[in-house]
This record gives C-alpha cells, sequence and structure tokens, in this order.
C-alpha cells in the first residue's frame, strides 16, 4: 500500500468518525432537525465529503449542510486542511 493510500484510508476514517461523533452529541441523535455547517481551510472536497456523510446519516436535517472558509485568525492557527463540524449539541454534564 503506497503512502497515498495510508492517507486516504486514514482520511476516509477520520471523516466517519467526525461524524460518528456529531451522532453521538446531536440533540435527538440520528433525528437531529437542526441546522449544519462545516468551516473548511483549503480542503473543500474532505469538507464535501463530510457535508455529504452527515446528510446521508441525518435525512432530517434542516436543509443543507452550509461548507464556508475557516476565517484567518483561525485559519492562521490551523494552516490547511481544517475541517470543523458545528451542529446543535446535547447539554454538556460536567
Amino acid at each position: 500500500m503506497s503512502d497515498t493510500e495510508i492517507q486516504d484510508t486514514h482520511k476516509k476514517k477520520v471523516i466517519r468518525a467526525i461524524v460518528d461523533k456529531m451522532e453521538e452529541f446531536a440533540v435527538d441523535g440520528l433525528d437531529y432537525s437542526g441546522k449544519c455547517y462545516i468551516s473548511q481551510s483549503g480542503c473543500y472536497e474532505d469538507a464535501k465529503e463530510v457535508a455529504d456523510l452527515v446528510e446521508q446519516r441525518f435525512p432530517k436535517l434542516h436543509g443543507s449542510v452550509e461548507i464556508n472558509h475557516v476565517g484567518t485568525t483561525i485559519g492562521s492557527h490551523t494552516g490547511p486542511g481544517t475541517v470543523a463540524l458545528f451542529f446543535w449539541g446535547c447539554k454538556r454534564v460536567d
């Protein structure tokens, strides 16, 4: 397996893990019916993959997932390749 194939396999696992976390923490789990947003930095294709998976897993989602760019302040700290998923979550219990 080449380095590129290993990176692609890892990336797909991470994308699934991101959406798994949304399932775990979103209000109403798979019945989540709120809005969902993604911010990305130089990796629109990865963000689109996350958005597509979210839209498949959460059929009651209110509209399509909106994909935006990370701003310059956050982007200067995170760099290219950042995908951030935003949704309404369950109340935290500390």
